[in-house]
């Protein structure tokens, strides 16, 4: 499973869903939406307004959805 979460500092949301998975002992890829070019451009594109933003395996889910997968 390749993860990306998107966040940014002082995000609760974002340090609860990295909690998780760090939790299920998974691997994943932070990036810091106010640190990244790239992702602000990818949030621009995407109407995206807020973070965490995850992506699993190229596909964008909800934390619900993360936690229904990680069942």
């Amino acid at each position: 499973m390749n993860i990306r979460v998107y966040t940014k500092k002082n995000c609760a949301g974002c340090d609860q869903v990295k909690a998780l998975l760090d939790a299920k002992g998974l691997g994943y890829e932070a990036v810091d939406v106010m640190l990244s070019k790239d992702a602000q451009a990818l949030f621009r594109e995407k109407g995206f307004r807020s973070v965490p933003q995850i992506m699993v395996d190229g596909e964008f889910v909800t934390v619900e959805q993360l936690k229904e997968r990680l069942q």
